[in-house]
């Protein structure tokens, strides 16, 4: 990476080592010294009068780094790869208007260059010292702060890294890159590209949707992927037509939704992308998944308007019809697809009254639609949801979102989980009961907010009042609670 960076004066080196123990042996004290030269070496600090003359450096940084302290947890993260503590650590040191220490920069950086963590902007993170360092490192170049020439000249990687950033950046013009690809380049880096897509931009569906008829296989089913995300597009419209060919209302004071034989083709089904056989691990079948897509693609309001029914009937059916789930995954899919948290909303709270219809439903659908919620609704139901329903339930919705798919809980629904993880061990003690519990413990710990931790740690101090089955277990959720809170409070110097 060469000698010639961004120097710094002995003091500022003085500082970074007046940690060293002062009882260590002489050995020890230069092995220390030595690998903190080395770190800082990678990372661009050399003392000046290394120089003959001073070199460029890196702009002045306008956020304050985090602490010391703080610094040897991240270290230690990556060197055991805790990914998803690793990502809690980086938003944390943005929520705290803070970016890394040089000493950092190479390793995080490299690390970076490895794993994405959606959402994140490493940018600001990373500081000036990063973007300047990035100079000396092509990996780092390409892989962080991509550049329209990697776009024209780079290769695969670099030219979907580029993509990925420019998508992120500039929504809207990502249509003139993909015409670009699908005019120039292979199919199989179309397709790359389409797949990095969360969602459709509006100004892509006339692309997409003649890309429901591309000879490559990958690429049709990437637009049929992005497709149902655009409201009241042409494929949403066909969709419709085809609902309102198979669904008809019945009954005039007393309302019933009839469901009908699909009048598709296997040909139609195909070009459509309604057999994507996504869902086949849940016992759907070819037809009826081919009806959850059709509803995936169709906002919930524009299906009341089209049918012409009530959305009490319609709520009532998701609960009593022999459709219901399908019409639950189906529905469910049309408010992520549409953003629509009204709809998502009426549906999370029917499946936390009604804990039962969640079975055969896609489960990666339950975080998708938490999501869409704003943060007190979320916390007023998942409160609701413990207060109700034992820890231990098996088909707990909220304990499965947590478990399952890391779902990180506000104070209310967290105090909430924690009683009833407690009552649940007042319950007569069984084998089943004890073993969910017993396994939900540790990782609970790398969950639940910090806020609450000071309170928890004196409550349940020494397993105070827990079953003394649990205690050994109920220990390893406070330790690694602990472990998260010394970390984050002290992001801040």
């Amino acid at each position: 990476m060469g000698l010639y960076r961004s120097p710094i004066d002995e003091e500022m080196l003085a500082a970074e080592l007046q940690d060293l123990s002062v009882n260590a042996s002489v050995e020890g004290k230069l092995l220390a010294y030595m690998t903190r030269a080395s770190m800082a070496r990678k990372a661009g600090l050399v003392p000046l009068k290394q120089h003959e003359s001073e070199p460029n450096v890196a702009a002045p940084e306008s956020y304050q780094q985090i602490s010391q302290k703080s610094s040897i947890f991240l270290y230690q993260l990556l060197e055991d790869k805790k990914h998803e503590l690793i990502h809690e650590f980086y938003r944390e040191t943005l929520n705290a208007s803070c970016i890394l220490r040089p000493f950092l920069l190479p390793r995080t950086m490299d690390q970076l260059c490895k794993k994405h963590y959606p959402g994140l902007d490493h940018v600001t993170l990373l500081g000036e010292r990063g973007k300047w360092l990035s100079q000396y490192n092509e990996s780092w170049q390409t892989n962080l702060y991509p550049k329209v020439q990697q776009w024209r000249k780079g290769n695969r990687k670099e030219r979907l890294r580029y993509f990925l950033a420019f998508s992120q950046a500039k929504p809207d013009g990502v249509l003139d890159l993909l015409l670009e690809v699908q005019t120039k380049d292979s199919a199989d880096l179309l397709a790359a590209c389409l797949k990095l897509l969360p969602f459709a931009h509006p100004n892509q569906e006339a692309l997409l949707d003649s890309l429901l008829d591309h000879r490559r296989k990958e690429v049709r089913t990437e637009a049929g992927r992005l497709l149902p995300s655009l409201p009241r597009s042409r494929y949403a419209q066909r969709m419709l037509t085809y609902l309102s060919q198979i669904m008809e209302v019945k009954g005039v004071l007393k309302q019933s939704l009839q469901i009908g034989q699909l009048p598709l083709t296997d040909e139609t089904i195909d070009k459509e992308q309604l057999n994507k056989k996504k869902l086949k691990p849940y016992g759907i079948g070819t037809k009826t998944e081919a009806l959850i897509w059709m509803l995936a693609a169709v906002s919930p309001e524009d299906l009341l308007q089209s049918l012409q029914i009530k959305e009490k009937i319609l709520l009532n059916e998701l609960q009593n019809s022999e459709w219901n789930q399908a019409l639950l995954t189906g529905l469910s899919l049309s408010a992520i697809n549409h953003r629509d948290q009204n709809w998502a909303t009426k549906i999370l709270r029917l499946l936390f009254e009604k804990q039962g219809l969640t079975r055969g439903m896609p489960t990666y659908l339950f975080p998708q639609l938490m999501e869409l919620l704003d943060g007190d609704l979320a916390d007023q139901l998942l409160a609701e949801n413990f207060s109700t329903h034992a820890f231990s339930a098996e088909t707990n919705l909220g304990v499965s979102l947590v478990m399952k798919h890391q779902y990180r809980l506000k104070p209310r629904a967290a105090r909430a989980m924690l009683q009833s993880l407690y009552k649940d061990q007042q319950r007569p003690v069984n084998g089943l009961i004890l073993r969910r519990l017993a396994t939900s413990m540790g990782p609970l710990g790398n969950l639940l907010p910090i806020t609450l931790y000071p309170e928890y740690e004196k409550a349940w101090k020494n397993g105070n009042g827990h079953s003394p089955e649990l205690r050994y277990y109920i220990s390893e959720l406070m330790k690694n609670w602990k472990h998260r809170f010394e970390m984050i409070t002290c992001i801040k110097a």
